[in-house]
């Protein structure tokens, strides 16, 4: 069972994102999205989105939102596109930069063709890529001693 919240997404966007840059960025855990995106935001003021730290953001709040995405996930049900556009929306609202990279997203093709129809086109997609090894073994810093 999915969960749907079509409030989320009734209304056109409040500002023109008719001129925006969107990017996806896509690929396994570690491959260095988040890594890139900010040497973007920094070198050319992109706005990073993660959908993953958006998600977990509204359920640390507790908003009505974040129950029902804590429930979908704790149930393993898919989170559909109304809800995550609708989030993306909200958070792109929040911005006068018109120049997005959104981490994370999207992970299905409805949930892509339901951005561009609600909100703009995005301009390019970077998938990265790492071994599968690689994408699986925790990340560890090594330990600097304090002097």
């Amino acid at each position: 069972m999915c969960i749907r919240d079509s409030d989320m997404i009734k209304r056109k966007p409040e500002l023109d994102f008719s001129q925006c840059k969107i990017v996806f960025f896509l690929g396994p855990p570690c491959s260095g999205k988040k890594t890139q995106a900010l040497r973007l935001v920094q070198d050319f003021g992109y706005v990073h989105l993660s959908i993953g730290e958006l998600l977990r953001a509204e359920i640390k709040k507790g908003t009505p939102l974040g129950n029902k995405v804590k429930t979908a996930v704790e149930q393993g049900e898919l989170i559909l596109e109304d809800i995550i556009v609708g989030l993306l929306l909200s958070e792109m609202q929040k911005y006068k930069s018109k120049s997005f990279i959104i981490n994370g997203f999207p992970r299905t093709m409805s949930q892509a063709t339901k951005f561009e129809t609600t909100i703009c086109e995005c301009q390019l997609v970077l998938n990265f890529t790492v071994p599968e090894a690689v994408s699986y073994t925790p990340l560890t810093l090594p330990t600097i001693p304090l002097v």
